[in-house]
C-alpha cells in the first residue's frame, strides 16, 4: 500500500493530509479548507519534514487566494505556524505574488516528488561514492 501525504483537490479547495501523529496505528486523513486551518495542522505538526511543510504552507496560501481569503493574514498565520522551518519561509516567499498560487503550489509539490524519486533511483547506500555524493545533495538542496 502507497500512502500519499499531502492531497489536494483543486474542485473542492480542499487540502487533505495523513496524519503523521496517528502512525503507525492509525491511517487517517484530515481536510482543510482555510489558511488558518492548514497552520493549525503544521503546529500541531500533523504534517512534518521540512519539504512536507512548505508544500502543505504553499497550498494554505493557494486555498486563500481561491476562496477570497486576506492574504497578508494568510502569509501571517502561515508564515507563524512553525517559524524554524525553512522550506516553509521558502515556498510561502516562492509563493506569494503569483497570481495563480494553486499552479504553483502544485509545481513545489511536483518538484518535491521529481527530487525524492531522483534520489531514491541513485541508489545512495550503493558505494562510499554515491552515499557522499546525495549527501550533499540532501544537505546543500533548498532555498
Amino acid at each position: 500500500m502507497t500512502l500519499t501525504a499531502i492531497k489536494y483537490s483543486p474542485t473542492t479547495s480542499t487540502l487533505s493530509l495523513l496524519d503523521q501523529r496517528l502512525l503507525p496505528e492509525k491511517t487517517q486523513y484530515n481536510d482543510y479548507k482555510t489558511a488558518k486551518e492548514v497552520a493549525s495542522a503544521i503546529t500541531t505538526m500533523v504534517v512534518r519534514g521540512a519539504p512536507a511543510i512548505g508544500i502543505t504552507a504553499a497550498y494554505g496560501m493557494a486555498i486563500a487566494q481561491k476562496t477570497g481569503e486576506d492574504m497578508a493574514e494568510a502569509y501571517r498565520v502561515l508564515a507563524a505556524s512553525r517559524p524554524t522551518a525553512v522550506n516553509l519561509k521558502w515556498a510561502l516567499d516562492r509563493i506569494k505574488n503569483e497570481d495563480n498560487m494553486e499552479a504553483v503550489a502544485n509545481l513545489i509539490h511536483e518538484e518535491d516528488i521529481e527530487l525524492n524519486q531522483k534520489l531514491g533511483g541513485s541508489r545512495c547506500v550503493s558505494s562510499v561514492e554515491r552515499w557522499l555524493f546525495c549527501y550533499y545533495l540532501v544537505t546543500t538542496w533548498g532555498p
